[in-house]
């Protein structure tokens, strides 16, 4: 991924973080907080951190937490024949 969409991907996840909308796509995907972090790299304590706003998603587990929330949205989308969240 290119420095710039790097930078608008974390800045777009943070948002989503920031206003619960990333907690509420991986509940709505019934996907714990453990399961993201052994999937993205890291721990389930980090992902709740993160969702409780104590520290803010940083570095390489942080892209593939917003490429991981992507992927749920756009499976949710397909799903329900919504259209998923624009980036």
């Amino acid at each position: 991924m290119e420095p710039s969409r790097i930078t608008l991907s974390l800045a777009s996840l943070r948002a989503d973080v920031a206003s619960g909308r990333a907690r509420l796509i991986r509940e709505r995907a019934r996907v714990s907080q453990s399961e993201v972090g052994r999937a993205i790299g890291t721990t389930g304590s980090a992902i709740a951190h993160w969702e409780a706003g104590r520290r803010v998603p940083r570095g390489d587990a942080a892209i593939r937490y917003a490429q991981l929330l992507t992927k749920l949205e756009r499976q949710h989308a397909a799903l329900t024949g919504g259209e998923p969240h624009a980036a």
